[in-house]
């Protein structure tokens, strides 16, 4: 017979969604223990329902491997553990939920996305962490690259003895990326290197469960992290070589983008950079790929002497790059099909809420003389507090065609 849920003391999780009502467990919820009541404050495991079904049915959609049945099973019995569990007591995982300390893990990866359920996955995953699971331990590590806490020195010990392992590359990135973040640059770059041939070797399957997780799924690629860092030092043909291989083997969006870094920074490759922006642009929606994907065909409208009287300071596309670009327009497309694209890639951008888009927008449209419709965007990066002063500049001389918007915008717009 199943009971209706009765909320107990007001707390965080004292309000039920439809759905996990219907999921609601059977039980009768037990009062909180009064022993212990001088020490810290045990979190209230009694006031968490049964996880709803849609939970880990929409997980299985987008790739948990695990079946609902068993993974809700899982979870039941997890609530239940961390609900008898007390400061003193290390419960059995693996004797008292009758499953593997892998699948626990990847149910309290799931967890974690419910806030009625994320302390039951907090107390689950340092626990699972401590027996060497290595989910688990690729979790909770992730954080470390945001955290000044000093005191994991434990996991940061898990973390280096699984990457030593070489067998998980998610793991040697991560540990690289920790000793980046503390200046061991070298160190760094020798565990990406590491981690490209791992990476190379191994099949997607053998490493798509450890990034599962939505924080793990954070960790960079291999061969990214590595191009980064050689970049950040100078090293440009190892960074190139590197995004290369993210780039033209697996196709990802980040590879292309920095291996559009290295191109700019040698100002060589003019006739590639247009592709690269659109990989950016397309791959992932890099706002930022499509203002200067824009820009490439408003420079290819105008012409360069045009382009520059109307165009926001970018130091982006210097003017050597500016130059090499005029010599590789498409032949296939008229200036005004020009127009229309950059048009095109500036209201995506500006979609995304890119304010140096709806300036671009602002003078193309006021070089076109439909003032009034550009000053509609300037409405909208007058909003913005960085750059109210130059948009009251900007109204003084906007009717005026015979004044240069660049003098003003160089000025404000900081490159």
């Amino acid at each position: 017979m199943r009971f209706p849920y009765r909320a107990t003391a007001p707390s965080a999780f004292s309000r039920l969604t439809s759905i996990q009502c219907r999921y609601a467990s059977g039980q009768a919820f037990k009062a909180p223990s009064l022993r212990g009541q001088g020490r810290r404050r045990m979190p209230d495991y009694g006031s968490v329902p049964s996880p709803p079904l849609e939970l880990f049915t929409s997980a299985t959609e987008s790739g948990f491997n695990l079946q609902w049945m068993e993974a809700i099973d899982i979870a039941r019995k997890c609530i239940s553990a961390a609900k008898e569990s007390t400061e003193t007591s290390t419960p059995n995982l693996v004797k008292d939920i009758h499953s593997d300390l892998h699948k626990i893990t990847m149910v309290a990866a799931i967890l974690q996305r419910s806030p009625r359920h994320h302390i039951v996955s907090e107390w689950l995953l340092p626990k699972v962490a401590h027996a060497g699971e290595p989910m688990a331990i690729l979790i909770l590590s992730s954080r470390l690259l945001n955290s000044k806490a000093d005191n994991e020195a434990w996991l940061l010990r898990k973390l280096e003895v699984l990457a030593q392992q070489a067998k998980i590359w998610p793991a040697m990135v991560l540990y690289g990326s920790i000793l980046e973040s503390k200046g061991q640059l070298q160190s760094a770059v020798n565990w990406y290197q590491k981690a490209v041939e791992v990476a190379e070797l191994s099949e997607p399957s053998e490493t798509s469960n450890y990034l599962f997780s939505t924080s793990i799924s954070r960790i960079r690629q291999p061969f990214e992290a590595y191009a980064e860092l050689k970049l950040k030092l100078g090293e440009i043909d190892d960074a190139e070589r590197a995004a290369e291989l993210g780039a033209l083997r697996y196709d990802r969006s980040q590879s292309f983008a920095i291996l559009l870094a290295t191109l700019l920074k040698t100002e060589r490759g003019s006739d590639k950079i247009e592709e690269y922006l659109t990989k950016c642009a397309m791959g992932d929606g890099n706002m930022e790929a499509r203002y200067h994907l824009g820009k490439i065909y408003l420079l290819w409208h105008l012409g360069l002497e045009r382009f520059e009287a109307i165009s926001v300071p970018d130091e982006y596309l210097s003017r050597p790059i500016l130059q090499k670009l005029l010599s590789v327009s498409s032949r296939y497309y008229s200036p005004n099909d020009f127009c229309n694209m950059a048009k095109e890639w500036f209201h995506l951008a500006i979609t995304q809420g890119h304010v140096l888009s709806m300036l671009q927008m602002a003078f193309l449209l006021r070089e076109e003389n439909k003032n009034h419709e550009g000053t509609l965007y300037l409405d909208s990066v007058e909003e913005h507090p960085k750059y109210a002063q130059m948009v009251v500049k900007l109204r003084d001389i906007w009717d005026k065609s015979d004044v240069d918007v660049s003098a003003i915008t160089r000025k404000s717009v900081e490159p």
